[in-house]
């Protein structure tokens, strides 16, 4: 069982008991460093909880149960024992769920169950029960994934689960677990092939001031999303070009390296917006048939307008935002009337022409 952190915890206490196959590792900074983790076998003629690292990192497995404090014995089930890092070693199980489990433990594993059994609509009424009802809890953290996984197993209509996620980002009991929501949001977008919208919701991370390991992520889903466009044979854009993966095989290798650098005392990449002036993007959906979007980047505090023209460069639409700030930001345009045919839209600052892209109105 996985208690994240963030939820008013300071460890994970998960439980690995009576493993009787071990456990291959390439790296454990997250789960297994200050875990607070049970790995042990209560039948101490037959301690099966081997555990074998596959590669050179060094193993960080500190405040961790073993079913002993021994580190001779310990050890011997550790390969190789002198790349695993274990002290200090609690002296006593962590497992905060033993007998007598909460009734929202006990509700996790009914869902859990009617997931398996494929009873889809009965697993999501259990986990949004947990949500509404134990919103402190580890077991609603759980619930928020488990019902990703209902929607996925059972082909749901993707709008009911984003516009639920919607409702709880806006409601304060949930704030706790606004980083969940905002992932699983974009899972969600991206299910809908809105590659677009999630990879605006990841850079708006890093165009917030955020910390090394919110953008490592947003750097890696970013990625995730265009491949994701790519292999659905869809156009993505976004501000932050030079994240767009050269390939899947790239991606994976920078991937890795990120991952790794989480746990570096100084990290090895830094983030800096390529962007130092104002920059237009292609608008999304393109073709649209009434409504579409543009996204810009204001490299300072500035007036701005967008104009729409034919071909004949008639002027036949303006945005106009006004006075906007340094950031990303993205406008809404809308015109039923407009015809089928193409057009031309450019981006005004101070009065001055930025760029020129094309858009088309297929009906």
């Amino acid at each position: 069982y996985l208690a994240p952190s963030g939820m008013g915890m300071t460890h994970y206490e998960n439980g690995v008991i009576n493993n009787t196959t071990g456990i291959y590792i390439n790296s454990s900074s997250v789960y297994l460093d200050n875990g607070y983790n049970d790995i042990y076998h209560e039948d101490t003629t037959h301690p099966y909880y081997y555990i074998y690292k596959t590669n050179d990192v060094r193993i960080t497995a500190r405040n961790n149960y073993w079913g002993s404090t021994d580190t001779a014995v310990i050890n011997d089930h550790l390969y190789p024992s002198s790349d695993f890092w274990i002290t200090p070693i609690c002296t006593t199980s962590q497992s905060q769920y033993k007998e007598g489990n909460p009734i929202e433990y006990e509700l996790l594993q009914d869902a859990l169950e009617y997931l398996y059994n494929e009873e889809y609509s009965n697993a999501e009424n259990t986990f949004k029960s947990i949500i509404s009802s134990y919103p402190e809890t580890p077991e609603a953290y759980q619930s928020v994934s488990g019902l990703y996984a209902c929607y996925m197993e059972s082909g749901n209509n993707w709008t009911a689960y984003e516009y639920y996620l919607q409702q709880l980002r806006q409601d304060t009991t949930y704030q706790h677990l606004e980083k969940l929501l905002f992932g699983y949001m974009n899972l969600c977008l991206r299910a809908q092939g809105r590659y677009n919208d999630a990879i605006y919701n990841y850079e708006s991370v890093l165009l917030n001031d955020p910390t090394y390991n919110d953008s490592v992520f947003a750097v890696i889903n970013i990625g995730n999303t265009y491949l994701e466009a790519q292999n659905s044979y869809k156009s993505a854009t976004g501000i932050f070009s030079y994240l767009r993966p050269e390939s899947t095989t790239a991606h994976a290798v920078k991937t890795k390296k990120l991952l790794l650098s989480l746990h570096d005392e100084e990290p090895a990449i830094q983030f800096v917006h390529p962007q130092s002036e104002h920059w237009l993007g292609q608008n999304f959906p393109n073709p649209f048939t009434t409504s579409t979007s543009i996204e810009i980047f204001i490299a300072e505090q500035s007036n701005v307008r967008i104009r729409i023209f034919n071909t004949m460069g008639v002027n036949v639409n303006e945005l106009n935002p006004g006075s906007l700030n340094e950031g990303s930001y993205r406008v809404e345009f809308s015109n039923p009337q407009l015809k089928d045919g193409l057009y031309y839209y450019t981006l005004e600052v101070n009065g001055e022409k930025i760029g020129t892209k094309k858009m088309i109105v297929r009906k």
